[in-house]
């Protein structure tokens, strides 16, 4: 299963998201299963910024060597699930890309929730901190629906 996460600048929600629900397939031998990340206005090509990298990496997660990218028609149609960080990411690809849309959701839905995962960028390390903990449950919601699945 491919699952891709949308954020905006694709630096640092979705990516962490990315990052760590492979880490947790990985830890749980989920091999079935590949996560990406994209955003609907990237600046292709950009790094993480290093408060995102040091928290993944105090999780031992690596994401040193993520590049940011722009979310294109390939990315959605190639995978089976997208989960968006918050309404406007939603809003972008059920108007963009309209043949998706069934696939495409809320990341925090999975926790029943109507919240969005508010935008860390250009915070202090509490907030990507914060950020990540609130997409947490999620992402351990999501990979044991594919253990349950099995």
């Amino acid at each position: 299963m491919n699952i891709l996460f949308v954020c905006s600048g694709n630096s640092c929600r979705s990516p962490m998201a990315a990052t760590y629900f492979n880490h947790l397939c990985k830890q749980n031998k989920i091999e079935d299963a590949l996560a990406v990340s994209a955003g609907i206005s990237a600046e292709a090509g950009a790094s993480a910024p290093e408060a995102a990298v040091q928290l993944m990496s105090g999780l031992g997660v690596d994401m040193s060597a993520h590049i940011a990218r722009e979310l294109s028609a390939e990315m959605v149609e190639n995978c089976e699930a997208i989960f968006c960080m918050e309404k406007k990411h939603l809003a972008h690809i059920t108007k963009e890309f309209p043949a998706v849309k069934e696939k495409a959701r809320m990341l925090l839905s999975l926790v029943d929730s109507k919240l969005g995962v508010e935008d860390p960028f250009g915070g202090d390390d509490e907030m990507y901190q914060q950020c990540f903990l609130g997409m947490l449950p999620a992402l351990a919601e999501l990979a044991d629906r594919l253990i349950r699945s099995k």
